[in-house]
């Protein structure tokens, strides 16, 4: 069946509402699918590299389609799509990961194979990754470092030339990726790859699916008692166990100071996003903990643009795990973070929060 007809199903039961914009690019979608369905390949070596080699296939006229990048403002469903295209294309070398926890894993994997003498970890970590995924889909993409991004691009390089199929989300068009970054420059020929190698498709809907109907906010506390409010939400959920002083908690090889009861955690916000933690450390608490309570979310201005992208990370990888987050903040969270850099990268957060809502504690 093909994704079209699969979303014409799910409008049909009520589990989806139609929308213009997501119906004009499922064709899209099914044009990959068809392919990886039809066209078989087989892991082979070619010396020190290996790559996925498709079957002859009798219709010389079929041509080896691209790669797709979604883009789009928030709760457009470019994770929906995403996932209703992953989960129904037929084939066993598949994977679907967030990039935030693709980024801990590749950092974790340059560390190991940095000790590996006369081995060139980007060489060995696309090697790996492409031997399990013929079809590699990432959700919400995008760039904070340069260092990242050259990494990235080595790497990406090395994908395609497998013969992987990478498929993407993003809030930003390729263009617009790494904007005001440094040494944005050095950027370019990555961005140059991903046109030319990627379909790119703009999802450009009316409607934020995620806000659709959620109007209220049980688990952010914006009063002047909010600190007190949350609170008792923790003890609800603790079976009213007291906050003790705080206790180192090791983030990998970071200490973040928190109170912890089974698989509750409660922290500062200084704590959690005041700290230069990294994507894999968020990553590591979700491992962790279920339920996370921060204390003392502000509003961040110009000069707190490091500390708004550390709680946008955290949200997202927060989300994708399936933590349920509770607050205190100074407001509303889609008036927490008004301007700056981080400005358009909250849109999608405090979208996400609202979606969060309905998760339940305990």
């Amino acid at each position: 069946m093909d994704i079209e007809q699969i979303y014409k199903e799910k409008v049909a039961s009520g589990k989806l509402s139609s929308d213009t914009a997501q119906i004009q690019v499922l064709k899209d979608l099914d044009v990959v699918k068809a392919h990886l369905e039809n066209v078989s390949a087989q892991w082979q070596s070619f010396g020190l590299a290996y790559k996925w080699v498709e079957d002859p296939v009798a219709d010389a006229e079929r041509v080896r389609p691209k790669g797709l990048y979604f883009y789009g403002d928030v709760g457009r469903g470019k994770s929906m799509l995403m996932d209703l295209f992953f989960q129904n294309v037929q084939i066993q070398n598949k994977r679907r990961v967030h990039f935030h926890e693709f980024m801990a894993e590749v950092h974790n994997r340059m560390h190991a194979g940095a000790i590996e003498k006369g081995v060139d970890p980007v060489h060995k970590i696309a090697m790996d990754i492409a031997q399990d995924a013929r079809l590699l889909c990432f959700d919400e993409f995008y760039i904070s470092n340069i260092a990242d991004a050259m990494m990235l691009g080595r790497l990406f390089e090395m994908l395609l030339k497998t013969g992987v199929f990478l498929c993407s989300t993003s809030n930003w068009a390729p263009e617009n990726l790494f904007q005001g970054g440094h040494n944005r420059v050095l950027f370019k020929p990555f961005i140059k790859m991903i046109e030319k190698n990627m379909n790119i498709i703009a999802l450009d809907g009316e409607q934020d699916w995620r806000r659709s109907g959620v109007t209220q906010l049980p688990y952010v506390y914006t009063s002047e008692q909010g600190r007190e409010e949350l609170y008792q939400l923790w003890l609800d959920v603790t079976k009213h166990s007291n906050i003790q002083n705080p206790q180192a908690i090791f983030v990998e090889d970071t200490v973040v100071e928190g109170t912890t009861v089974n698989d509750s955690l409660w922290v500062h916000f200084d704590d959690i996003c005041g700290k230069p933690l990294a994507s894999e450390q968020y990553v590591d608490l979700t491992n962790k903990y279920k339920n996370i309570f921060v204390e003392s979310v502000p509003n961040f201005d110009e000069h707190m643009q490091n500390e708004a992208m550390r709680f946008v990370v955290m949200v997202d990888i927060f989300y994708e795990k399936g933590c349920a987050l509770a607050f205190s903040a100074s407001d509303k969270p889609e008036n927490l973070c008004p301007v700056g850099e981080s400005a358009f990268a909250f849109e999608r957060t405090a979208s996400r929060i609202y979606e969060m809502q309905s998760r339940s504690f305990g």
